[in-house]
């Protein structure tokens, strides 16, 4: 028997028990849709935990001394940064730049002493890298290069007890190895919704930092954004070919921050879970559809056998039969999924209830909208046909085993 003879028969067989073949496909859509919408949620949360980074200080790539992130001594710096703007603004793959000192101290008042981050930024083109001028809590964003004063997260301010207008003392090292401590008046407070920026962040101009640490107009490193995050590898790449300074490396955000990586691995193992928990519930089903579809007709296998069917081919005819199954509920699953997926998109879901979870992972909004990529449905799809495969196993193997003779008298 041709195939295209025996994959028709398959059709006829399938439906020949509407209602059984219908719920069938009803438990291949649930299936379908779920891992669509979840792909989708699960995509939605990685790009907005990205955005989230990027946008607070971490920027697309960064121009540093080596190993920088790890170890961020005041002797590690940018010793020509001019040649290195000069490379990074001609750039065609820079969106913006802006230059940043960064040094670990120590920020204090009369009440009580925090351990800091002072970040040192030139106040016009940091805007271009970060939202921190848009996290302003109280107070003001700075307004030209030689403001004196600094702008602290809104959680250090509580643990310090200081409010706008008070001295904050922002102790560092210096180039000389001597503790340098200037007091600054708070400016401003800012609540990015980050534990480690609002408990830790000290914000100054890029002047002050580089007169405080002693660095004349140097930086400990440029921050640089692309046109579009897909463009990140490609900059990074350009940069990395162009920049020949000894001691200086390029990296992108994801490298500076390892922890994205663990997330994205996170993520992937509870899809892979998630979609084990589906092949098996759905499976359970499926073998009961199917094995009771083959203990019906083994009468009629029998008379095929006998008419010359190998059992090659009654095999192949429960296997088609489950693909016919496996076809529509896709079709159908990916339909719904693709909808609800696409409703979230613009909508979004409102996961307030684990707002504490959220903001742990570093999600900042608790409204997430999905993002819809096509490999959430070829994931669906590959998914529901193997397991309309492998439900289809058993069965096939049962009917194709099947004695002629105990076929036909089979009762």
């Amino acid at each position: 028997m041709r195939r295209l003879p025996l994959f028709r028969l398959a059709w006829r067989n399938v439906w020949r028990n509407r209602r059984r073949t219908l719920i069938t496909i009803a438990a291949l859509m649930v299936s379908a849709t779920a891992i669509v919408w979840f792909r989708s949620l699960v995509d939605g949360m990685l790009e907005d935990l990205v955005k989230a980074q990027i946008q607070n200080g971490m920027g697309h790539v960064a121009v540093q001394p080596v190993g920088f992130e790890k170890n961020p001594l005041v002797d590690k710096y940018l010793h020509d940064p001019a040649l290195l703007v000069d490379i990074v603004h001609n750039d065609p793959l820079v969106r913006t730049w802006a230059p940043r000192v960064e040094a670990r101290g120590l920020a204090s008042s009369p009440e009580n002493s925090l351990g800091a981050t002072i970040c040192g930024i030139d106040p016009a083109r940091e805007p271009g890298v970060s939202s921190f001028h848009e996290a302003i809590a109280q107070g003001s964003y700075f307004t030209n290069q030689d403001e004196n004063g600094v702008i602290i997260g809104s959680k250090m301010a509580e643990v310090l007890n200081v409010d706008l207008g008070d001295l904050v003392a922002v102790l560092v090292q210096n180039l000389k190895g001597e503790v340098a401590a200037e007091a600054y008046p708070v400016v401003g407070i800012m609540h990015t919704g980050f534990p480690n920026l609002d408990n830790n962040l000290v914000l100054m101009t890029l002047a002050r930092a580089q007169q405080q640490i002693g660095y004349g107009y140097a930086y400990t490193k440029i921050v640089i954004m692309a046109p579009q995050s897909s463009d990140m590898a490609k900059l990074k790449a350009s940069l990395a070919g162009k920049i020949t300074v000894p001691g200086v490396e390029v990296k992108t955000w994801e490298e500076l921050y390892p922890m994205q990586q663990q997330l994205t691995q996170l993520y992937d193992a509870s899809m892979v879970f998630f979609m084990l928990l589906f092949i098996i519930l759905t499976s359970f089903g499926m073998i009961n559809t199917i094995l009771m579809s083959v203990l019906e007709r083994i009468n009629e296998f029998g008379m095929m056998a006998a008419l010359g069917m190998r059992p090659g081919q009654i095999f192949r005819l429960i296997m088609y039969e489950a693909i016919v199954l496996a076809f529509f509920g896709t079709l159908v699953g990916l339909g719904v999924g693709g909808g609800l997926a696409y409703i979230n998109s613009i909508y979004g879901i409102n996961l307030s209830a684990v707002a504490g979870t959220l903001k742990t992972m570093g999600l900042l909004s608790t409204v997430i909208t999905t993002v819809i990529k096509p490999g959430a449905f070829v994931l669906a799809a590959l998914t529901v046909l193997i397991t309309a495969l492998v439900s289809a196993l058993y069965p096939a193997l049962k009917a194709a085993r099947l004695r002629l003779l105990a076929a036909i008298r089979h009762i």
